[in-house]
């Protein structure tokens, strides 16, 4: 099982290290507690435990998009939108 760290989590979700130790203290998101050198918790939250959109994120940012998982790879696109859009006829074109 792989881990990340409470400072990972926040910087994805864009909030602070105190909210998400508060969501893991109240038991809305799953960790694991390890001491530091210090003797102090040391939060780290399984990558399973994420919503999909922070694993995406995690994946894309952190790891790069060739390590995700296949259900959390984005579809690239065949052909791009703006050559598609050149073949839909306009309706003041005359032909």
């Amino acid at each position: 099982m792989e881990f990340i760290t409470v400072e990972d989590v926040a910087k994805l979700k864009g909030c602070s290290l105190q909210y998400i130790q508060k969501l893991i203290k109240d038991g809305k998101l799953e960790s694991k507690t390890e001491l530091n050198e210090k003797n102090r918790p040391k939060y780290l939250i399984p990558i399973s435990a994420l919503p999909d959109d922070i694993k995406a994120k995690y994946y894309t940012q952190i790891r790069g998009e060739e390590n995700a998982p296949p259900e959390l790879k984005k579809p690239a696109a065949e052909t791009p939108l703006k050559d598609r859009l050149k073949n839909i006829p306009r309706r003041n074109e005359t032909k």
